[in-house]
Formats: structure tokens, C-alpha cells, sequence
């Protein structure tokens, strides 16, 4: 499936409390914190040059974290695309197209596109 979507029973499972790590990573977070949309779990900080809070930190309550789905690196996932190496009037551009309209999805409801459409249309500055 092209766009896979969670059946209509699913359900998160619950946080434990414990801490989440990844290989290679003295970083740890908790579940929540991973699934927080206003917080970019940075793995490898000391890997990349600061990002500004737009990327780690969004702006609530509609401007989601760009890291938090196109990851730290801008490389995104296999649900949103690649932002690494992109000049930034393209991504300018692609924001103000979603705000317009003139950029949409063929999916509707889907979580990474409708994030981006209340993002582009919230005042992003």
C-alpha cells in the first residue's frame, strides 16, 4: 500500500516511564516525548549545528515541529519527504503553496499532510 494508515482499532501503547535510546546515542527519551509533535527527539546533537526552534521546538499550537516528521538531519521517512539539500526558497515556496491551496494531497486526512497545511496557514515567520 502506498499510503498505509493504521486500522480503525489501533491504539497507542501506553508510556512505561522508561527511557528510549537509539545506537550510538548517549541521548535518551521518554515515549511521550518521542510522540510529542512540539518536540524533535535530537539523537546526535553534537552532530549538526544548532537548529532553530521552528525545526526543534515548532510553535504551538499548529506549527508542529519540522524535525519531528522530516527528522533532525531533514531527511525525512517514508511518510514525508526529504528536506536535506533543498534550497530554501523551494521550501518557502511549497509553504506558501500550502497556504494557498495551490499545494494539497490526494489523500485526505492524512496526519503529515494536514499538519502541513495548518502549519503553512498558522503565521509562520
Amino acid at each position: 500500500m502506498a499510503y498505509p494508515v493504521n486500522p480503525p482499532d489501533f491504539k497507542l501503547s501506553s508510556d512505561d516511564g522508561s527511557l528510549r535510546r537509539v545506537p550510538d546515542s548517549s541521548e535518551r527519551f521518554s515515549t511521550l516525548q518521542v510522540r510529542d509533535r512540539f518536540f524533535a527527539p535530537d539523537w546526535h546533537p553534537s552532530g549538526h549545528v544548532p537548529m532553530p526552534s521552528i525545526v526543534s521546538v515548532g510553535r504551538k499550537p499548529d506549527v508542529s515541529a519540522c524535525a519531528y516528521c522530516h527528522r533532525v538531519e531533514g531527511t525525512g521517512g517514508p511518510e514525508n519527504a526529504s528536506l536535506a539539500g533543498l534550497p530554501a526558497t523551494y521550501i518557502v515556496q511549497q509553504m506558501a503553496d500550502y497556504k494557498t491551496g495551490a499545494r494539497s494531497t490526494a489523500v485526505q486526512k492524512r496526519a503529515p499532510s494536514t499538519l502541513m497545511i495548518a502549519g503553512a496557514k498558522s503565521r509562520v515567520r
